[in-house]
C-alpha cells in the first residue's frame, strides 16, 4: 500500500502534488499540509498533528467532509510529519511518499531526510519529492530508474561509503570509497534508463535533480 504524506514545507507549483496524490492508497496531511490539500481540491484521509499551521476553517471544513482528525498537544516529541509516518506504518503502508517535506525550515528538512533512515527501518520503502528533487536511502544493491541524462548525486548519509559501485552512469565508479568530506559523488548523470547501485552495507543518499 502505498501512502503519500503531505507536509507544510515549501511548494511553488501546488499542482506538481496532484499525480502523487491521486495515485495513491492512503493519503495523510501533516498539519499545515492540509492548506494545499484544500487549494487542490482533495479530501485527505487523515489530518494528524497538533493544527498549529492549517488554518482552523480548512481543518473544519476537512471534519465536515469526514477527514479522520488526529490531533495532538503542541508540546510533544516529534514533528508532524514523522506522527504522519508513524500512522501510514501502522496502516501497513509498505511504500511512503513525503511531499512537502523540504523548504525554508532547513532544520525540518534535515530531520525530514533523517526520517528516511527511521521509514527504512521499518522495513517500508520511502521518497522525498519536490518539484526540482527526489530523494531515496540506499543500502546493497538497487537499481535505479532514470532517463538517460537525469542528473542524480550520491552522497554518504553516515560515513564512508567503501568501495562503492555505479554503473549505467557517466562517472562510473568501480571499487572506491565514497567518503563523507568529499564532493565526488555529486553531479552523476544516467547513460542508462536504469543504473547499478552497490553500496555494500554502508548508507548513500541518491537525490535526482531536476530542471536545474
Amino acid at each position: 500500500m502505498k501512502a503519500v504524506i503531505l507536509s507544510n514545507g515549501n511548494v511553488e507549483n501546488i499542482e506538481f502534488l496532484r499525480s502523487y496524490i491521486e495515485s495513491s492508497d492512503i493519503f495523510i496531511c501533516a498539519d499545515g499540509g492540509g492548506n494545499y490539500a484544500k487549494s487542490l481540491g482533495i479530501k485527505p484521509d487523515i489530518l494528524i498533528g497538533d493544527f498549529d499551521s492549517i488554518k482552523e476553517e480548512i481543518l473544519n471544513y476537512f471534519q465536515h467532509l469526514g477527514t479522520e482528525i488526529i490531533r495532538y498537544p503542541r508540546e510533544k516529541n516529534y514533528v508532524d510529519t514523522q506522527l504522519a509516518v508513524d500512522r501510514a506504518i501502522e496502516l501497513s503502508a509498505d511504500k511512503i511518499i513525503l511531499l512537502g517535506a523540504t523548504g525554508n525550515r532547513l532544520d525540518h528538512t534535515l530531520a525530514n531526510i533523517n526520517m528516511l533512515y527511521y521509514i527504512y527501518k521499518k522495513g517500508v520503502t520511502a521518497e522525498i519529492v519536490d518539484e526540482h528533487n527526489r530523494l531515496m536511502l540506499l543500502k546493497g544493491e538497487n537499481f535505479l530508474r532514470g532517463q538517460m541524462g537525469d542528473t542524480v548525486s550520491f552522497i554518504p548519509f553516515f560515513g564512508d561509503v567503501k568501495k562503492i559501485v555505479l554503473k549505467g552512469f557517466y562517472y562510473p565508479l568501480d571499487g572506491v570509497t565514497l567518503t563523507k568530506d568529499t564532493s565526488l559523488g555529486i553531479s552523476n548523470v544516467f547513460t542508462e534508463d536504469v543504473g547499478y547501485v552497490d553500496s555494500g552495507d554502508d548508507f548513500v543518499l541518491a537525490i535526482f535533480s531536476y530542471g536545474q
